[in-house]
């Protein structure tokens, strides 16, 4: 048995009304409903002090709040190409042409600071397969991000033109097969390690 508990609490300002705690029990072994692919996970960690605790006698941490979200999203960038350039793989060995998009997967959970920004990262993905599209011209999902065609993604962090069009198009995705995970994120807030796997519950849930 794993288990997985935290508690996110910040002092007084911007950031406390994310705080959160929580805790997730799994357990692991053969025959388990719920299976892991092997292969395809993509890491990404860098060196950054966007979140730290340098005081030991004090429990709130120094956070550095838009360089965290920048440092999550890029995070989230690197992982999603890196993970798509597997799965292209994967899915050729399976005789299939296609690339992994947000049409290919059933549901897409994350880590959950505060459930805006998850639904930030969800339209996130929507920019990255966009991107990486040789022909968005071709796909409806794409109408009218004509003036997106050359943004460079990481200039793209605080772009809130780009962030509103992008969450507007993927909103029907994110209904179906992200916010369904926020459930136990929107009851107890942010739950630091047990965060994705509290997602991951409420999804199953539903």
């Amino acid at each position: 048995m794993v288990v997985a508990g935290d508690i996110a609490v910040y002092a007084s300002g911007n950031a406390r009304c994310t705080g959160g705690a929580g805790a997730v029990a799994m357990l692991l072994g053969s025959n388990a409903p719920l299976i892991l692919d092997r292969g395809v996970r993509s890491s990404h960690m860098q060196h950054v002090y966007d979140f730290y605790k340098p005081d030991m006698s004090s429990e709130y941490p120094v956070v550095d709040g838009k360089l965290s979200i920048q440092c999550y999203l890029g995070a989230l960038d690197k992982c999603y190409n890196r993970y798509k350039a597997k799965m292209k793989k994967v899915l050729n060995r399976e005789g299939k042409s296609q690339s992994f998009t947000l049409e290919t997967a059933d549901a897409f959970v994350f880590h959950s600071p505060y459930c805006k920004l998850v639904q930030k990262s969800l339209a996130r993905l929507l920019l990255n397969d966009f991107i990486c599209d040789p022909h968005p011209e071709l796909s409806s999902k794409y109408l009218g991000f004509d003036a997106y065609r050359d943004v460079k993604i990481e200039e793209t962090f605080f772009d809130k033109e780009v962030e509103k069009a992008f969450i507007n198009a993927s909103q029907p995705v994110f209904n179906a097969k992200t916010k369904p995970s926020l459930l136990l994120a929107n009851q107890v807030g942010n739950m630091y390690t047990p965060s994705v796997y509290g997602g991951l519950a409420s999804y199953i849930a539903r």
